[in-house]
């Protein structure tokens, strides 16, 4: 966790020395999530999710090319269900994207992107239940620090002079065992002054 620490701390005080650079933008979203968990010990139900604490950081890299840095936090509990393990989930990670402009008409032009993530996740009380949901068996706490890759498509719309309104679809597949899943999120993004 003291390396999330300070790698956010670094990234956020690059992020302020850049954010006088025109077409650099500071967002906040909220996710819709269905996640999925890679488990060592066995399958995992899926649990859809809203995770409340997502920042951006978004700069244009080139004419109808730019990038983005996420920092997000997620915890929430999935219930274990039948011979599948229950478990709670705490995470937080930063991910990086570069993103396309595709110009498909004049009022639709959406960013499509890959990128990777790393995050640092903690899976405690982990467990399954018998058929008359009694503790069957438990497993031991597990971390895990893995890399995330992921594929993106957003789209935008301008609300005024200083503020955007975003939403982006994006597909996460960690390369051990974590989570990743499908979600959308929405993204207030703040141009300046």
């Amino acid at each position: 966790m003291q390396y999330f620490c300070t790698a956010l701390i670094s990234i956020f005080l690059f992020v302020n020395s850049a954010y006088a650079m025109e077409g650099s933008r500071m967002g906040y979203g909220v996710s819709l999530r269905q996640l999925t968990v890679e488990d060592p010990d066995g399958d995992v139900p899926a649990k859809t999710d809203f995770g409340f604490l997502n920042l951006y950081y978004f700069d244009e890299y080139s004419r109808d090319t730019r990038y983005y840095i996420e920092f997000s936090l997620l915890d929430t509990d999935i219930d274990a269900e039948g011979t599948k393990i229950g478990q709670n989930i705490a995470s937080s990670g930063i991910r990086t994207s570069f993103q396309k402009r595709l110009r498909l008409g004049r009022l639709f032009k959406p960013w499509v992107g890959a990128g990777a993530g790393v995050f640092q996740e903690e899976f405690t009380q982990r467990h399954t239940i018998d058929a008359d949901g009694f503790l069957l068996n438990t497993f031991p706490d597990r971390d895990s620090t893995h890399l995330v890759l992921s594929v993106d498509a957003a789209t935008e719309w301008q609300l005024n002079d200083n503020f955007d309104l975003g939403v982006r679809l994006l597909y996460g597949l960690p390369l051990d065992d974590g989570t990743g899943g499908i979600s959308v999120t929405a993204i207030l993004l703040f141009k300046g002054l």
